[in-house]
């Protein structure tokens, strides 16, 4: 299977497990929100790519009340813990195994397996001020390591149709992380041709992500995203992004959604 079906049949899978939880509650739970899109958008082929596919994009939020269930890209993020302006809450991300990538000698090095990234987020929302905190760790063993992401933001709408969200954001990858997808060992370096390198744990990523979002609460509507990102330190310097890939990395895209 391909990167791109790959994708495809994850981010169906997220949208169709959001789905089934929210079917299997109570018939009696009224007060539910729900929102589900399609659409389409390009992402680099891996992590530090230059080449770019087009890659589908599923929408999926069920909210009650304070609390909210969403699909966001390839994880699960559960909303369940509210005070004031403080929510948190658990994350599960899908992060796609590294094979059959398009640049050769890339695909020359040793394949990746898929990650399960679980972990939790907490977050600050104050008169349109976010701030947030995210933290997962592998456990299927694709990289057996560790993410914490910090984020600070803001949300304005200026119409009632129409309403944005710009983030800043940074990650830090521990170097089981660093190592798997940005360290080549001796025999990778024989094969693909690249030289050796040994990627330290550190600051992996620098980015900014606008997100635009038309509609009323209730019906069509059309949500965008444009977000990039600059891959720092050993991401940076490895010879996988260095000499064959591109340390800016670009993420676009847009959706119809419903909600009801």
């Amino acid at each position: 299977m391909t990167s791109q079906a790959k994708r495809s049949s994850t981010c169906s899978a997220g949208a169709v497990s959001l789905l089934a939880l929210v079917w299997a509650l109570p018939a009696s739970a009224t007060g539910w929100d729900l929102t589900l899109g399609a659409g389409v958008g390009v992402a680099p082929d891996y992590e530090g790519a230059n080449e770019y596919n087009p890659i589908p994009i599923l929408v999926a939020r069920a909210g009650f009340g304070k609390q909210s269930v969403e699909l966001r890209g390839t994880g699960l993020r559960a909303t369940l813990l509210t005070a004031g302006m403080f929510s948190a809450g658990p994350i599960i991300n899908y992060r796609f195994p590294r094979n059959d990538v398009d640049d050769d000698a890339v695909d020359d090095l040793g394949n990746i397996d898929a990650a399960l990234e679980v972990g939790g987020f907490v977050r600050l929302f104050n008169r349109g001020v976010i701030a947030g905190l995210t933290a997962t760790h592998d456990v299927a063993g694709g990289h057996d390591g560790y993410l914490i992401s910090a984020e600070l933001g803001y949300r304005a709408r200026f119409h009632p149709l129409l309403a944005s969200t710009v983030i800043v954001s940074s990650t830090y990858a521990n170097g089981d992380f660093m190592e798997t997808y940005f360290g080549i060992n001796a025999g990778d370096s024989v094969a693909s041709g690249l030289d050796e390198f040994d990627a330290d744990a550190g600051f992996k990523d620098v980015g900014v992500t606008l997100n635009l979002q038309h509609g009323r609460r209730e019906g069509w509507g059309l949500t965008g995203i444009l977000s990039y990102k600059r891959l720092l330190d050993d991401a940076a310097d490895s010879p996988i992004v260095d000499d064959v890939g591109n340390a800016n990395q670009i993420f676009g895209g847009a959706a119809l959604t419903y909600s009801f």
